[in-house]
């Protein structure tokens, strides 16, 4: 037996309310396939900057100088929200939708206008998230024989309605990721004709389909 790290957002929880249970998730899936023990550490709306803390928290606990490395691999998953375009800021949006009739679709309205696709800008700047993931593999390096690292998802679905398309960014996102990783860099979602089945209506978090099919490029990496 094995050990493992996963690191990221919430694209690898369970979604109940949409048929994905947590035996359907891709963390279980590797889980069932190597019977590995796994450190799992993740949070919804995790960005970059997030998980190079948390990895650097695990580090402390976990990697000592000159002693084997306490990790076999490592799994990270996580970019959806550092290159997705700023929104309004969610204090005003609330006032908005408490305050103005049909606030919501003003918002959406707002969103999709061309002088909000014009002037949008990524939460974090692709410099800052390839500093990001350049220390995260730094740290992880110290503390995993293997890291994976699974590509960012095109958006779709509701993700395009509410905030345009952003493929061009995604793109430029997963290449830093592919330069960093190039060898352990999993492509799960590179099917353009398919992968929006792989995506749960929200446009980000995965189905039944998409965490079988993050499961199956890791696990097919690892053999």
């Amino acid at each position: 037996m094995g050990t493992g790290l996963i690191l990221g957002d919430s694209l690898a929880f369970a979604r109940p309310e949409h048929d994905v249970f947590i035996d359907n998730t891709w963390p279980y899936l590797i889980y069932e396939s190597t019977g590995d023990f796994i450190v799992y550490r993740a949070s919804g709306g995790a960005m970059s900057s997030s998980v190079l803390t948390e990895a650097n928290q695990i580090k402390a606990y976990y990697h000592i100088e000159n002693k084997p490395m306490p990790f076999d691999w490592c799994v990270v998953q996580v970019g959806i929200v550092d290159c997705a375009p700023r929104k309004i800021p969610k204090k005003l949006a609330s006032l908005v939708r408490r305050f103005i009739p049909k606030g919501q679709q003003l918002i959406r309205n707002y969103n999709r206008s061309e002088l909000f696709r014009k002037n949008m800008k990524p939460w974090i700047s692709i410099g800052q998230y390839e500093e990001n993931m350049s220390s995260l593999n730094d740290v992880l390096r110290l503390m995993c024989k293997d890291i994976f690292f699974v590509e960012i998802a095109p958006p779709c679905h509701y993700l395009i309605d509410n905030l345009g398309s952003f493929s061009s960014d995604v793109k430029k996102y997963n290449d830093v990721l592919r330069r960093l990783n190039k060898e352990h860099f999993l492509t799960p979602f590179s099917d353009e004709k398919d992968y929006g089945s792989s995506l749960l209506p929200d446009g980000h978090h995965l189905t039944r389909k998409g965490h079988l099919d993050v499961a199956n490029s890791i696990i097919n990496l690892m053999k």
